[in-house]
């Protein structure tokens, strides 16, 4: 759904507004996500402690095997556990995709790394015969009536996603009785993830236009709603 909520991803993350701006002061602007790429690459060596970090995931995931909270073949669905290796493999994974961030968030790991061990998001992670696909997670958990749901799949297949989607969407709002909906916020330019958005029931809210700069275009942002009343 949004590619990441916190840390700028998914929805790509807000930029800010400015007024009319000189070659100069434009050229300080964009110079932010060249320092914070090589800020990333820097931490991301840090983090780079286990070469085969999928093969960890996966000796993980066999260690708690009855850590399955959701289960509909093909496909298992557990609340994710944070590790070095996984961190390292989330951030290598989500900096394949070029759409994933804009122009300010682009290569900010301590930005995405605050969102991901937030104690404000919930994150679940995806498996599809035995390989680690996708993550949900949820960001803004304090605000209980309405939280911000994001999503990514790594084998790309949005299509083959509606049915187990639907079903964490059930699943969190009994786990949370107290949610009364959940927004995505993402990219117009994210098609596929706007017809799985539609298969799954959320409605089309609004629309904040040119709301970011992706690769030095402005880009709507759609927000979708879904509500508890609506699923279960």
């Amino acid at each position: 759904m949004s590619d990441h909520r916190g840390a700028g991803h998914g929805s790509g993350g807000n930029s800010v507004s400015r007024g009319p701006q000189t070659r100069e002061s434009t050229d300080r602007v964009h110079s932010k996500p060249r320092q914070a790429w090589h800020h990333s690459r820097r931490e991301s060596r840090k983090l780079d402690h286990n070469s085969d970090a999928a093969g960890v995931l996966r000796r993980e995931r066999e260690g708690v095997p009855d850590s399955v909270l959701i289960r509909l073949a093909p496909y298992d669905v557990l609340e994710m556990r944070f590790t070095l290796e996984k961190a390292k493999w989330l951030w290598d994974e989500m900096n394949k995709y070029r759409t994933l961030w804009n122009d300010f968030t682009r290569g900010d790991f301590n930005s995405w790394y605050a969102i991901l061990v937030s104690k404000d998001s919930y994150w679940l992670e995806v498996w599809k015969d035995e390989q680690l696909v996708g993550v949900v997670y949820w960001t803004d958990m304090f605000q209980f009536v309405d939280v911000q749901v994001h999503a990514m799949f790594f084998d790309r297949d949005l299509a083959g996603k509606t049915e187990i989607c639907q079903r964490i969407a059930w699943w969190f709002f009994l786990k949370f009785p107290e949610c009364h909906r959940m927004t995505a916020t993402i990219p117009s330019i994210f098609h596929s993830t706007v017809r799985l958005l539609k298969r799954m029931g959320f409605k089309e809210e609004g629309r904040k236009r040119e709301s970011l700069l992706m690769y030095g275009n402005r880009v709507d942002q759609m927000i979708f709603g879904l509500l508890a009343s609506e699923v279960l």
